[in-house]
């Protein structure tokens, strides 16, 4: 056999988990690090008690983590480290405590076939379905992303200098290569994204058995489009900030929990709009959960490659009950669910073109792969698009509009339907509009009490019935609801307001909070509006 044939089989082994028959057997993946649990303890909790905490139970300080309170501990020798999560869970200072868990990659190399993307413009090139596609040209006619949007490629790490990347990448704009922290933020020249695995500023894709996966996301959120070269992203135009966790073990491309976290963290302090989450599996994390929340950015992720309904059998990070993810499914060149596709009517979102994906690979290559890992991409370029359009969308709006936007297929996912983003860029505006006042100063302190005025209109010719929240969203990611939902019964034209106040708890962290407005309903109605209150 050879080695290149060997390579093959073991990555779609430890990708798809498909079932494959070869000489060469991978050995069962593994679930967690051993030896090592993440905790997480509540704001409150000071240094001093936490680290009491972890000697009493005989454990280590390996690393704080940037993710909120969360630390990397050894354990005892022969500790089982599920029981000695458990046991923590029970203490009042401890938040969250659960092993530090292996994450897998959503996809598998395929041979090359075909040398277009039916996924971006479908005439039946590949034996498929004409038309199954996102009509990318017809939406390109409209927009075709900003320099100003990033997109984070949260994955194996990317081939910076590929000739269709390269002019797309991101360069931090407060660091420079001086070796100091310009900006700030806990990371030295951090120019182009970082390595959260081997913790440097050179997220480079450096595995063969990761098969150029994140080089290959990548190049389906924003490869250079009218360049002459090689294929083009979904936005054409975009930057793209590789975060590399993924690195091969035991024959397995995998990431552990503690590197995703990191990874996690530093989209949150940079601020990143959207990102890219190409992988999965493994157990519900608490502290996972609550890092994706904390980022409050569009968190665009595959659903899962084993064929499986997540509705049943959940997949994380897709299954996780977060406004700010977006579940993808892919479908084939025939506009039908793949067959290695998870899905889910209540817990994946939409579909994606994800079988027979080309694009961008290592070393100015390109190729095939297919996976659910190859769907999520087509939605985050997308979403880069409609955010590079309308630069005032909400993540949340963002979300609406990809879901709304979708060509209905009667597939088994929340909207039947598979992504479009010519549907998505030309979907009407929200036919009832709310506004959030401030009454008084946005700069406030714990104890103060603020006022605002939540206004809502109905701009149609017609009545409409919408849903209509205020809420918080913290610095940490939690929401707050602080009015509704309540139905809103509007006459056509009629607009309808409310002045509120809410006191800023005394023991608020401080940060920047987002009070936001909405008024929704299923068929015609989506908006938000926010005001920011800086806490200090």
């Amino acid at each position: 056999m050879s080695v290149k044939r060997a390579r093959r089989i073991a990555l779609a082994l430890a990708v798809l988990l498909l079932p494959v028959t070869a000489a060469l057997s991978a050995p069962p993946r593994p679930v967690f690090v051993p030896g090592e649990l993440l905790v997480q303890f509540h704001p409150q909790v000071a240094a001093a008690t936490r680290e009491r905490v972890l000697a009493t139970h005989g454990l280590a300080l390996l690393k704080a983590l940037r993710a909120d309170g969360v630390v990397k501990a050894s354990i005892p020798a022969g500790s089982d480290p599920r029981a000695l999560a458990s046991r923590l869970r029970r203490l009042g200072e401890v938040a969250a405590a659960e092993p530090n868990y292996y994450r897998y990659l959503d996809a598998v190399p395929n041979d090359p076939r075909f040398g277009d993307m039916y996924g971006l413009d479908n005439s039946g090139q590949t034996g498929g379905v004409a038309d199954a596609d996102i009509d990318a040209p017809e939406g390109w006619d409209l927009a075709v992303g900003s320099p100003d949007v990033v997109v984070a490629i949260l994955d194996s790490g990317m081939d910076m200098a590929h000739e269709d990347l390269a002019a797309n990448l991101y360069t931090n704009p407060g660091e420079v290569l001086n070796g100091v922290d310009d900006d700030g933020n806990g990371f030295i020249d951090d120019l182009h994204g970082w390595d959260f695995r081997d913790n440097d500023n050179d997220p480079t894709d450096p595995s063969v058995l990761c098969a150029s996966h994140g080089t290959h996301t990548a190049g389906t959120v924003g490869a250079v489009g009218n360049n002459g070269i090689g294929v083009s992203g979904v936005a054409q135009n975009v930057k793209l900030m590789p975060l590399r966790a993924f690195y091969v073990s035991l024959l397995f491309c995998t990431a552990q929990d503690s590197d995703l976290l990191e990874a996690i963290a530093y989209m949150r302090v940079m601020q990143v709009p959207i990102s890219n989450n190409s992988w999965g599996g493994g157990p519900s994390s608490t502290v996972m959960r609550n890092a994706i929340g904390a980022t409050r950015q569009l968190f665009v992720t595959s659903s899962g490659n084993v064929g499986s309904n997540n509705d049943a059998a959940p997949s994380y990070p897709a299954s996780y009950a977060l406004e700010n993810i977006v579940a993808v499914a892919a479908t084939n060149a025939s506009d039908a669910l793949a067959s290695f596709s998870n899905f889910g009517v209540q817990s994946v979102d939409l579909a994606a073109p994800g079988q027979g994906i080309l694009s961008t690979t290592r070393g100015d290559t390109y190729g095939l792969l297919d996976g659910t890992s190859m769907a999520s991409p087509h939605v985050a370029g997308a979403a880069a698009v409609l955010l590079g359009d309308d630069p005032t969308l909400t993540p949340h709006e963002i979300r609406a509009r990809l879901l709304r936007g979708t060509d209905p297929k009667g597939l088994p996912v929340a909207t039947g339907g598979r992504l479009n983003l010519f549907g998505s860029l030309t979907l009407p505006s929200s036919t009832v509009v709310v506004e959030v006042l401030p009454q008084g100063s946005t700069a406030v302190s714990p104890g103060d009490t603020v006022s605002y005025t939540a206004q809502v209109q109905n701009t149609s010719a017609s009545a409409r019935v919408v849903t209509a929240s205020v809420r918080a969203w913290t610095p940490g990611g939690i929401v707050v609801t602080l009015q509704g939902p309540f139905s809103l019964n509007l006459a056509p034209g009629q607009t309808s307001s409310g002045t509120f106040s809410a006191v800023i708890p005394a023991a608020a962290p401080a940060g920047s909070y987002r009070l936001i407005g909405r008024v929704e309903n299923p068929t015609d109605a989506f908006d938000e509006d926010q005001v920011i209150y800086d806490v200090n």
